[in-house]
């Protein structure tokens, strides 16, 4: 059994080496691995570099906004102010 999906692994790594596209190992119709040629890998790689970072100016945005508007404040006076104005909405809705 285990010489069985080592030679399917080492064929997969075989037909990869050789083709320009990615490859499924599979074991009993079951998906095992995706083996991807370099380029694709490293255009994947940098389309997650620039997602990552694209989250980070966006969170640095709103971290920037609340420390504005909050006057930096701890998290516990924000969330105080929070409540306080949760319940101050919710009696005006009475």
């Amino acid at each position: 059994m285990i010489n069985k999906a080592k030679r399917a692994l080492v064929n997969a790594l075989s037909r990869a080496s050789a083709e320009d596209h990615p490859v499924a190992v599979k074991h009993k119709d079951k998906s095992l691995a995706l083996i991807l040629p370099v380029e694709d890998y490293q255009k994947f790689q940098a389309a997650r570099e620039e997602r990552l970072k694209l989250m980070q100016q966006e969170f640095d945005g709103l971290l920037a906004l609340v420390r504005r508007y909050t006057g930096r404040q701890s998290l516990e006076e924000v969330e105080a102010q929070l409540a306080a104005l949760r319940k101050e909405i919710e009696e005006a809705e009475e």
